[in-house]
């Protein structure tokens, strides 16, 4: 589990995880050639990046619909994933699974929707699906407040696998795991805001807040104020 929070932005909740991983032989690089790596990381790095201007995601909180993320963030997920393994002379030719796709979908909903992680998710949850739970028990997580931590920000986190809980390094060694099978899922949830419900429900529940308030506000603002 890779649980990140970052106050920057307390307005962009996300969650990004990927199954049991693939691998052989594309876009390899000499990393004993700086040209070459230098190449590799124009190629198949910066390439992935500003994915969020592109992304779509066709899901809704209010509607508790998992949706689906567009194919080119699927494409930038996969992509710097490959990059990673390059460099580190594994395969490279990692390929999504449109079954694992969606079970890591459901996954990243179920997470998002409860604002939390978990490898092992209850029955009890908001919004729970056995495949969304089998695909928690084999993925990498990352939930985060920052903007943006999904998709391929969310590799490179996983990558860095940073904090006192991540001593062992497991989610690196996941996505750089040597004897990886063919095939990968992913799913994330890349969302505009997400306000929690109350817990508890206070009683009574007050009155509504008026807006704009009943007081009277100056017209026009005294300038300079005072």
């Amino acid at each position: 589990m890779f649980l990140r929070l970052n106050a920057v932005r307390l307005s962009l909740l996300i969650t990004f995880l990927i199954t049991n991983s693939a691998l052989n032989a594309e876009g390899s690089v000499d990393t004993s050639n700086r040209s070459d790596v230098i190449r590799h990381f124009f190629s198949n790095y910066l390439t992935s990046e500003n994915f969020e201007e592109h992304h779509e995601w066709t899901g809704g909180m209010i509607i508790a619909d998992p949706g689906q993320v567009s194919d080119k963030l699927h494409e930038d997920v996969i992509r710097r994933v490959n990059y990673f393994r390059a460099m580190a002379g594994l395969s490279s030719d990692i390929v999504l699974s449109d079954e694992l796709n969606a079970k890591c979908q459901q996954a990243a909903f179920m997470m998002a929707y409860n604002n939390t992680l978990d490898h092992y998710p209850t029955a009890d949850w908001d919004h729970y699906s056995q495949s969304g739970a089998e695909a928690a028990r084999n993925s990498n997580l990352s939930l985060g407040l920052n903007t943006p931590y999904y998709g391929p920000t969310a590799v490179d986190g996983q990558i860095e696998d940073s904090g006192p809980s991540n001593y062992s390094v497991g989610h690196r060694r996941w996505i750089l795991y040597s004897r990886a099978p063919k095939k990968m899922g992913h799913g994330s949830i890349p969302l505009t805001f997400i306000i929690s419900k109350p817990d508890p429900i206070p009683d009574p529940i007050p009155d509504p807040i008026p807006d704009p308030i009943p007081d009277p506000i100056p017209d026009p603002i005294p300038d300079p104020i005072p």
